[in-house]
């Protein structure tokens, strides 16, 4: 691991300890941090929990880049990790944005599906996303065009699933998992007190 003289004491302190998972060093590089990612999280549409959601994220990205051998740091770690929550932060809403058109559609409703009902507020919608994007690829593309308000003919064709009943059935467990995922959460148990 080499880091090209940039702060190169504090930046080794840092990445040994994130390494180590010494959570004294991790707790000395939330506080010289977090701050700054709060407020870049704010001005793009998230909430203090989206940061800290992130926060740990990239620490986990650190963590991974740094044990490889052949890491190097060619800015300095503010940089870097202020580069990677930035990356991150713009995938989450992209993904967000491509799903938005997607949610509250009623003849999902009429399909029992009561959980979305529950997604009209945000923190309910976030819950949503953050379960949804946790679905396999497959289920995920099965759950869009149906939203989107394809029909279980143009699901199957376009998946190539064989049949209308088939798609039927998937899209079914599809549902029926993500409501498994969103009920499990704390959050959701908070959100329906």
């Amino acid at each position: 691991m080499e880091t090209n003289n940039l702060n190169t004491s504090t930046t080794d302190h840092y990445l040994n300890g994130i390494m180590a998972g010494d959570s004294f060093v991790i707790r000395q590089f939330y506080a010289q941090y977090f701050s700054g990612i709060v407020s870049f999280v704010l001005r793009n549409q998230g909430t203090v929990d989206d940061a800290k959601d992130l926060f740990q994220d990239a620490i986990m990205i650190v963590y991974q880049k740094a044990k490889a051998p052949d890491f190097e740091l060619k800015y300095s770690l503010h940089t870097y990790f202020y580069g990677i929550c930035k990356n991150l932060w713009l995938q989450k809403l992209k993904r967000q944005k491509d799903l938005r058109p997607l949610l509250v559609e009623e003849d999902i409703i009429q399909e029992d599906l009561s959980i979305i009902e529950v997604i009209e507020e945000r923190n309910k919608q976030q819950l949503f996303f953050k379960k949804f994007s946790l679905l396999s690829e497959g289920c995920q593309e099965i759950l869009k065009l149906f939203f989107a308000k394809k029909t279980m003919e143009e699901i199957a064709q376009k998946l190539g699933l064989g049949s209308a009943g088939y798609a039927k059935k998937r899209k079914y467990k599809c549902q029926k998992k993500l409501l498994e995922l969103v009920k499990e959460d704390v959050l959701y148990k908070e959100l329906n007190r």
